[in-house]
């Protein structure tokens, strides 16, 4: 993709035709009745349409697709940055859940170094389980592919920056928003991953487009907290997701981020 320089309204132009960055999806449960059981504790519903859609029954996490079901039943207009990823995971039931859940954090911190260090396409799932100290079987059990895998780190990566994100609201918007960036910035890898599997993997590109919800659901929390109304929150967010993800995807200068950020605040956003 070309770079977009210039007046920032080019940018902006441009980034409306740019698909989002990032990531945010549940993970495929292995089992029918773990899936409800969790459902049963987490979500005090069993089955049904939520429990088909949420699939990220093996951790606390709460999905893109948890928080717009209550978003819409409840009225909140935004997921709050906590329930992205509540750090840790679900409350194990035993010592086992405990053991299983220790071993998929172990290989998810050990995977996101390698797609980090060596890029995605050099990462072999023969060699996730070798540094994680596993037989490749035993990590297809937690993880059905690769691309399950990126996902699984990529959930966690955006969970802990939304979180962190949560503690800064007494921080100007702007002074978020470029901090959002360099945070992204840290995974830089990742982000040139999920544009190029995109066309490859459904799931991928399905994770890709709920981040990008995601993401303008966070910018409407972060402007209506600030006093704007629900209206004009979620037009500005519409238009401040677009130019983020520009931001993201395209290399600028600290000086042309800041002075872009700093003119779409000009637009309506509390700066």
């Amino acid at each position: 993709m070309a770079e977009h320089r210039g007046h920032p309204g080019g940018l902006l132009q441009q980034a409306r035709g740019v698909l989002a960055v990032h990531l945010l999806d549940g993970r495929r449960v292995q089992r029918a009745e773990e899936r409800q059981q969790l459902h049963a504790v987490e979500h005090g519903e069993v089955g049904g349409r939520h429990g088909s859609v949420c699939l990220e029954c093996r951790s606390s996490r709460v999905t893109i697709a948890c928080v717009e079901r209550r978003s819409r039943t409840s009225g909140t207009p935004s997921p709050r940055a906590d329930e992205w990823q509540k750090n840790g995971r679900r409350m194990a039931r035993n010592k086992r859940d405990i053991d299983r859940q220790l071993k998929r954090d172990t290989i998810e911190d050990i995977a996101c170094g390698l797609f980090m260090a060596q890029g995605y396409e050099a990462t072999s799932m023969a060699g996730v389980a070798a540094a994680a100290g596993v037989a490749p079987n035993t990590l297809y059990w937690y993880f059905a592919n690769k691309d399950e895998l990126l996902i699984a780190v990529l959930d966690r990566m955006v969970g802990r920056v939304f979180e962190a994100l949560a503690g800064m609201q007494h921080k100007p918007l702007s002074a978020r928003l470029l901090w959002l960036l360099k945070a992204f910035d840290q995974a830089s890898g990742l982000v040139t991953t999920v544009h190029a599997r995109v066309e490859q993997s459904e799931a991928v590109r399905d994770w890709h487009e709920r981040f990008h919800r995601a993401l303008d659901a966070l910018l409407v929390e972060q402007l209506t907290a600030q006093g704007m109304d629900a209206q004009q929150a979620a037009t500005m967010a519409t238009v401040g997701t677009y130019v983020m993800e520009g931001l993201m995807s395209h290399p600028h200068s600290a000086r042309e981020r800041e002075t872009v950020v700093r003119w779409l605040a000009s637009l309506g956003l509390p700066a």
